[in-house]
């Protein structure tokens, strides 16, 4: 698969945790989106516990991100698929460049969903296709992840995308409530070194 902006990546329908059928879309990012993933990333924020951003983000904010993220992409040190579910965006998978140049063979994956779009296995699937497009449209052969030590629904979705647990930081993540939970370290490996 080649990168185009917009381009779809998968088409699906699942049925939604009232029973209804819901049309899912996973999509390339594109210029265009910056006014609907700030309302996606500022809602997703406000309502989940356990994600290691939290500030709101601005529209200038949101534009800068997503011009680095396209640019990224295009060198092949990203990649990012947006979930559509009724026309609107519910979510959000990357893979983008490790912090560091000695790591410039490690990705570090995120993914975010609305709660409403959870448990019904919209996660998994955007979790394996990132994977797969990670391997064929990048150089990365690790991709690292955390997530904390709370968070369950995170904890069996990296084990079915066959991460590995690598280490625990006792007290790494900073709750909303102002607690402190542990980070988990985890990698998978998806190219040989």
């Amino acid at each position: 698969m080649v990168f185009k902006e917009g381009k779809i990546v998968d088409s699906f329908s699942v049925k939604g945790k009232g029973g209804e059928k819901i049309q899912v879309i996973f999509r390339y990012l594109k210029k265009g989106d910056v006014k609907a993933c700030l309302k996606m990333v500022n809602s997703i924020r406000s309502e989940a516990e356990c994600l290691g951003q939290r500030r709101m983000e601005t529209l200038k904010t949101e534009r800068d991100w997503l011009k680095k993220q396209l640019e990224d992409i295009r060198k092949k040190k990203a990649v990012d698929v947006l979930v559509e579910a009724g026309g609107k965006l519910v979510g959000d998978a990357s893979i983008h460049p490790y912090n560091y140049e000695s790591g410039a063979h490690v990705g570090t994956f995120g993914i975010m969903l609305k709660e409403e779009f959870t448990g019904i296995g919209i996660g998994t699937r955007l979790g394996k296709k990132i994977l797969e497009l990670a391997k064929k449209e990048t150089t990365y052969k690790i991709i690292e992840s955390g997530h904390f030590s709370k968070n369950r629904r995170s904890a069996k979705l990296h084990k079915r995308l066959g991460f590995t647990k690598c280490g625990l930081l006792p007290n790494g993540s900073l709750l909303k409530n102002g607690g402190y939970d542990g980070t988990v370290w985890l990698y998978k490996q998806i190219k040989k070194l």
